[in-house]
This record gives structure tokens, C-alpha cells and sequence, in this order.
């Protein structure tokens, strides 16, 4: 079966409650059952709600991280960079050039959105 993808928050909630002894039955059973005021049950249960087969298929058969669009960007950018060394070692200066254009337009156009993105302009 192929793996689901979860946005991180859930991701992240189930691998908590699994670092605890949790096994798939008893998150399924927290996540229906009342009330409860543990915040990794409350993100599961939110997720649940429009998605329930899509969490027990995730709980059986494993689930990968879900890119924001954060996260592409972020990994585009990686990506260029070490295009950029590479083209600056080997002498090739068309690629060097062509990669700097690219992280220079990614740039730009992070700042007239306004955002702010870890690992690559905040």
C-alpha cells in the first residue's frame, strides 16, 4: 500500500503519541473518543473530521510529510544553490549565471510578497 501524505502538524502528532507506546488502535480510540485536552489528539481529531480513512490508512500503512508550499520553495532553492557552486568550480559560466538569476528571482519575488521563508531569506 502506498503511503499517505499528512500535513506535518498531524505527521508530527501521531510520531509523538508513537514516542509514547501508542500502536494505530488506541490513537484511532483517542481521536473518537470525548473530550480530551491533549493537544496531539485535538490536531488528530481536527484532521479526522473531513479525513478519517485517510488517518487510519496513514496509522496501517505509514505516511510521509506532506511539502508546504514553504518547503518546496525551500528545497528549489537548495537545490540551486549547489547548482551555483558547482557551475562556479567546474568554470561553467552559463549555469552559474543561469542558477544565480533564478535564486535572485525567487528572492525578489519574496520580498514583494513579504515572505519570509527559514533556510532561505529569513
Amino acid at each position: 500500500m502506498e503511503k499517505v501524505k499528512l500535513p506535518r502538524e498531524v505527521a508530527e502528532a501521531i510520531d509523538k503519541l508513537k514516542a509514547e507506546g501508542y500502536r494505530p488502535y488506541p490513537i484511532v480510540c483517542k481521536v473518537h473518543e470525548g473530550k480530551s485536552y491533549d493537544d496531539r489528539v485535538s490536531v488528530l481529531r481536527k484532521y479526522a473530521i473531513d479525513n478519517d480513512n485517510k488517518l487510519m490508512h496513514a496509522l496501517v500503512n505509514g505516511y510521509e510529510v506532506e511539502q508546504t508550499p514553504e518547503d518546496r520553495i525551500r528545497q528549489m532553492y537548495r537545490e540551486w544553490a549547489e547548482k551555483v557552486t558547482e557551475a562556479y568550480k567546474s568554470g561553467d559560466e552559463e549555469s552559474h549565471k543561469k542558477y544565480k538569476c533564478r535564486i535572485q528571482g525567487v528572492m525578489e519575488t519574496l520580498v514583494i510578497l513579504g515572505i519570509q521563508i527559514e533556510g532561505v531569506n529569513a
